[in-house]
């Protein structure tokens, strides 16, 4: 193995604030929602991929649960829903309690996903929750709550969380996974366990630090044609082995454990002896002597 094969760049990791500050920054230069019917056409797309990588190949009969949150998060989720039902799927809209404003963007996507084949079923309907546990999914789309997300989840939010996670089909969270913050990976109370997130405009550490790596599975980035000029500098980014490429040098045959240095631990003190353990198999399996 050369430092070749793991030639690759380091992913920049964007904060909520500076996220913010660049959808701002995007939504002065477009016209007005343009950038969330992008991010519902990249979540569609990436629902129709993971449909269609299942061992059915009958996409026309699967069904779609979407869960749409009252923000722009969920209008992302009406934008996707629409454009899947307008491809042949059954799509179930389950819409989660209003807030007392929404964005005109959010309200657009709304009347898109009213005026498309899916169906949509209120949160208060008291056949909502029976309605969803007991259909046969083969995808859920999670947009219920996105990096703006300020509190816990709860109610009925927090019960459709509950139950998508006792679900046995993919999960498709928009951004992030509802329940999970977007800048620390940390969870109060409930979030959805997804198996895909696909994640706007740049990553986010959350998804890959504490709990977000289980929560969050597969992440993809979908940049919506955002103006590279818009990005700041990262003051994160997510790391890899190519990091370390340059330590990575090919090794001449005719070499010992000698040849490579060696490296002396020393620690473990009364019922710590599992970190220089830990380090002494990691220089021993890096090549030391």
């Amino acid at each position: 193995m050369t430092p070749t094969d793991f030639a690759s760049t380091a992913l920049p990791l964007y904060s909520i604030a500076e996220l913010r500050a660049i959808e701002q920054g995007a939504m002065r230069d477009l016209p007005q929602g343009l950038l969330m019917q992008r991010a519902g056409q990249a979540a569609a797309s990436a629902a129709l991929k993971l449909l269609h990588a299942t061992e059915d190949s009958d996409a026309g009969h699967r069904r779609v649960l979407v869960l749409a949150g009252p923000g722009d998060n969920g209008g992302d989720a009406l934008e996707a829903a629409a454009h899947l039902a307008g491809s042949g799927l059954e799509v179930l809209i389950w819409l989660a309690p209003e807030a007392p404003a929404t964005s005109p963007e959010r309200e657009q996507a709304l009347s898109r996903a009213r005026n498309s084949a899916a169906r949509l079923l209120e949160a208060a309907n008291s056949m909502a929750s029976a309605a969803v546990g007991a259909a046969p999914w083969h995808l859920v789309i999670d947009g219920l709550f996105g990096i703006g997300a300020s509190r816990p989840l709860d109610g009925e939010c927090r019960d459709m969380a509950q139950l998508v996670n006792n679900l046995a089909c993919p999960v498709l969270a928009l951004d992030v996974p509802s329940g999970l913050h977007a800048d620390t990976g940390a969870i109060d109370g409930v979030a959805i366990r997804a198996t895909h997130t696909l994640t706007f405009i740049g990553d986010k550490p959350g998804l890959h630090t504490a709990n977000g790596r289980d929560y969050a599975g597969e992440v993809e980035v979908a940049a919506l044609a955002i103006d590279p000029a818009l990005l700041p500098p990262a003051n994160a980014q997510l790391g890899g082995l190519h990091l370390f490429a340059r330590q990575l040098q090919p090794r001449q045959q005719n070499t010992h454990k000698g040849s490579y240095g060696s490296v002396a631990i020393i620690g473990g003190a009364q019922g710590m002896a599992g970190a220089p353990i830990l380090a002494a198999r990691t220089a021993l399996h890096a090549g030391a002597g």
